[in-house]
């Protein structure tokens, strides 16, 4: 699950401390045993595991080991990106179907594109 703060935030200090608190602090973390996910600060992960179920401790202790052993994550994939990629195979679509040409295709696809993920 991916938490974010828009540019368009009114107040994006506010929303920073509220993240901050809701993704750190024990008694939140309390109060959701786990419900949100895994907590991925460590703290607050080994905290949590003196709390859930034999189940969920082992989950959580599985993320612990995959953490010491994992990449970093991707970032989250830009807002209209399904859209795009709906785009993007309706057009192939028309195109394997001879429906459009290629050059055609392809200029739907960067018009529309453009539109989506400006």
């Amino acid at each position: 699950m991916f938490f974010s703060i828009p540019a368009s935030a009114e107040n994006p200090e506010a929303a920073a401390k509220f993240l901050n608190y809701f993704l750190n602090d024990l008694s939140v973390n309390d109060f959701l045993m786990g419900e949100r996910g895994v907590p991925i600060p460590d703290d607050v992960r080994e905290h949590m595991a003196t709390k859930v179920d034999t189940i969920n401790k082992q989950i959580f202790e599985y993320i612990s080991l995959a953490s010491k052993n994992a990449g970093p994550i991707d970032a989250p994939d830009p807002a209209g990106s399904g859209e795009f990629l709906k785009m993007v195979r309706d057009v192939a679509q028309e195109i394997l179907l001879k429906r459009v040409s290629l050059d055609e295709g392809v200029s739907r696809l960067m018009t529309r594109g453009n539109q989506i993920l400006k």
